[in-house]
C-alpha cells in the first residue's frame, strides 16, 4: 500500500512539473508573438498582450505553490484551509538557545533537604523542570523576587547565582521561611503576604532585578494581567522575569483531545485541600507570548519540554506532520524568559484574554 502511494504522489509530482514547463514554453512563445506583432498588427498585439498577462500570472502562482511542494505528500494532502498561522511569528525567538544545567546547580538542588515526605516528593518529580528553570537565571543581578514561593529556586538564586537579596510573595503568610541545605546554612527568605492576582504588590517600583513565576499563572482565577503588570511595575528597566508554566498546546494535550476521554489541560485535577486552587487556564504558547508582550515585555527567549510520563509525542507528531500543522513549541512544559522594557505599550485587559466589560456590573 505504501508503495503505490509513493507511486501515485511520484506521478502527480512529474505531471505537474511537466505542466508547469510547458506553461512556460507558452509563455516564451506568446513573448516572441508579442515582438513580433508590435511591428505588424497592432489590433492583434492587444490580445496577445491580454494572453501573456495571463500567462504570466498563472506561472506565478505555479511559482509560488512549487516553491511549497519540499514534501510530495502536500500534492496528496493540501495545506489545512483555515490554518492559523500566528505561531510562525515565534519561530525566531524559540530558536534561540536556552541556558544548559550546570553540575553545580543540580548538586545544589540534590543538597536541598525538604521538611517532610510530601515536599520531597514534589522535589524529586520536578527537580529536572527546577533545574531547567534556574539555568535561565540571568547572572550579575542583586534582588530577586520569587512569587508562589516554597524557597527552593529562592535559595538557589542566592546561593548559586550570588543574587544578594532575594525575597518571597506568597499568599499564605508573610514572615521568614527557611530551607534547610546540606553542607551550608539554613536558607533564610524573607516572605510578604499577598494575592498576586489581586493585590498591588508590597514593593517600590524597580525594586528588583529578576522576578520568578514559575507554576502559578495557571492557577489564576480572575486577573492574570494584574500579575504580569505589577512583575513588570517592581523589575527595574531591562529586569527579567522568568515564568514557566503547563502547555495547553502540548503533545499530551492534543492526543487527550483526539482521544476524547481526558481534559487537555496538562493537570485537571481539583484538590481536596480548599486552599489549594486548581489549574484554571493552561496557555498556549503564543497566547502567553502575547501577553507578556502586552504587559510590557521583551521576548528573550521561549522554550518547551517534554515532562516525564506522557507518551502522546509518538503518534500525535507524526498525524501534526502528516497534516502540515505546526511542530513548534509542542512539549508539555512551557517557559519563557522576557525583559521588562519602560518604553513599550501595556494593554490592561486584552481581548484573547478578558470579556467584554458588563457596563451593568462595572
Amino acid at each position: 500500500m505504501l508503495g503505490i502511494m509513493i507511486f501515485v504522489e511520484l506521478a502527480v509530482l512529474v505531471a505537474v512539473v511537466f505542466g508547469f514547463y510547458r506553461l512556460r514554453q507558452w509563455l516564451g512563445y506568446f513573448r516572441e508573438e508579442n515582438t513580433r506583432l508590435a511591428v505588424q498588427h497592432s489590433d492583434e498585439l492587444k490580445e496577445v498582450q491580454a494572453r501573456v498577462k495571463d500567462l504570466q500570472w498563472q506561472v506565478d502562482l505555479w511559482e509560488q505553490r512549487m516553491a511549497r511542494w519540499d514534501d510530495p505528500r502536500r500534492l496528496i494532502w493540501p495545506e489545512p484551509v483555515h490554518l492559523d498561522r500566528r505561531l510562525e511569528a515565534l519561530a525566531e525567538v524559540a530558536a534561540r538557545p536556552m541556558a544548559v544545567v550546570t553540575e553545580e546547580l543540580r548538586a545544589f538542588l540534590h543538597a536541598v533537604q525538604p521538611p517532610d515526605a510530601a515536599s520531597g516528593a514534589y522535589l524529586a518529580e520536578h527537580r529536572e523542570r527546577l533545574a531547567f528553570t534556574l539555568a535561565q537565571v540571568p547572572p550579575g543581578g542583586k534582588r530577586a523576587l520569587e512569587l508562589g514561593t516554597y524557597g527552593v529556586m529562592a535559595a538557589a538564586v542566592e546561593r548559586v547565582f550570588g543574587y544578594i537579596a532575594v525575597e518571597g510573595g506568597d499568599q499564605t503568610g508573610a514572615g521568614e521561611m527557611q530551607v534547610a541545605i546540606a553542607g551550608q546554612a539554613p536558607f533564610r527568605l524573607p516572605m510578604q503576604a499577598f494575592d498576586a492576582e489581586r493585590d498591588r504588590f508590597p514593593y517600590s517600583d524597580d525594586s528588583f532585578d529578576l522576578v520568578l513565576a514559575c507554576e502559578i499563572i495557571e492557577h489564576f482565577v480572575t486577573d492574570p494581567m494584574h500579575c504580569l503588570l505589577e512583575c513588570r511595575r517592581v523589575l527595574r528597566d531591562g529586569g527579567t522575569l522568568l515564568l514557566s508554566t503547563p502547555n495547553i498546546a502540548s503533545h499530551t494535550a492534543i492526543g487527550r483531545v483526539l482521544q476524547g476521554c481526558e481534559h487537555p489541560n496538562l493537570f485537571p485535577l481539583y484538590s481536596r485541600v480548599p486552599a489549594h486552587r486548581p489549574h484554571v487556564h493552561e496557555y498556549a504558547p503564543y497566547e502567553l507570548a502575547t501577553a507578556l508582550q502586552d504587559a510590557g515585555f521583551e521576548l528573550v527567549r521561549i522554550a518547551t519540554k517534554r515532562a516525564a510520563n506522557f507518551s502522546s509525542v509518538e503518534w500525535v507528531t507524526p498525524l501534526l506532520e502528516k497534516f502540515r500543522f505546526p511542530t513548534l513549541l509542542r512539549g508539555e512544559q512551557l517557559f519563557v524568559v522576557a525583559v521588562k522594557r519602560a518604553a513599550n505599550p501595556t494593554v490592561r485587559y486584552p481581548a484573547y484574554l478578558y470579556e467584554a466589560a458588563d457596563p451593568i456590573s462595572e
